[in-house]
């Protein structure tokens, strides 16, 4: 439990919280195997809703045994604070997800930040707490996590969406973005490339407005086929 929560001596961990969980339970200790055996049942059911069953999302919201993850969460287990407010929140009950995923990501589970940040982005549009919390994931997370951040991050400030408009600082964010993972980045930094943004120093580069198309192509993930599009327009076009 102690690895479960952390406290101000103790820093937090799953693994090793895992590992002495099972070796409790190994022990004979009936309510750790109970305990493990219901979060294996709820990862799985997890596992399916974030797959994109949204039936079994609510059906999860639903069941008598949502309580107890809940009273764990409560304890401190930050992890299952994170998984609760991920179902809330793909079961689009929003508003009960938002202080579970706060919950999670005020411990550095920057998906919960992610998410917490969509939240704000659907009830407050012109608030900055959005952009507040895209700017956690993009500064701290890595990976795709973190190019999801930069790239809306980004947005917010192309936008002038709860910060002051800044368009400049926003292709930084989208070359960011594109840097670590995130077709969508590339796609927008590749069209400021492609039509030129001469007074916030990008100079038109159909050659490098290439470039990043294919990037974004190439990464697969939200986004790619316009990225995809762009990159065979312009290779139809002549451009190297």
């Amino acid at each position: 439990n102690l690895y479960n929560s952390g406290d101000k001596d103790t820093k937090q961990n799953e693994n090793l919280a895992n590992k002495f969980a099972k070796k409790a339970c190994d022990l004979g200790d009936k309510d750790t195997c109970e305990r493990i055996k219901q979060r294996q049942t709820f990862e799985s059911s997890y596992n399916k809703c974030v797959a994109g069953d949204k039936a079994m999302c609510k059906e999860i919201t639903q069941q008598k045994s949502f309580s107890k993850f809940i009273e764990h969460c409560d304890f401190g287990d930050n992890g299952i604070c994170g998984l609760i407010g991920q179902i809330y929140y793909l079961a689009e009950e929003y508003k009960t997800a938002k202080p579970y995923l706060k919950k999670a990501c005020d411990n550095d589970i920057y998906i919960n930040c992610f998410l917490l940040a969509q939240v704000y982005g659907i009830f407050e549009k012109d608030s900055p707490n959005g952009a507040k919390y895209y700017e956690v994931v993009c500064n701290k997370a890595s990976g795709t996590i973190k190019g999801l951040g930069c790239g809306y991050l980004g947005s917010y400030y192309a936008m002038g969406s709860g910060v002051r408009q800044d368009i400049k600082k926003a292709y930084s964010l989208f070359k960011l973005s594109c840097e670590s993972g995130f077709s969508a980045g590339c796609f927008s930094i590749a069209n400021g490339y492609e039509i030129g943004l001469p007074e916030y120093g990008i100079k038109q580069n159909m050659r490098t407005a290439k470039e990043y198309y294919g990037r974004g192509c190439d990464l697969g993930n939200d986004g790619y086929e316009y990225s995809c599009a762009k990159y065979r327009e312009l290779n139809e076009q002549g451009i190297p």
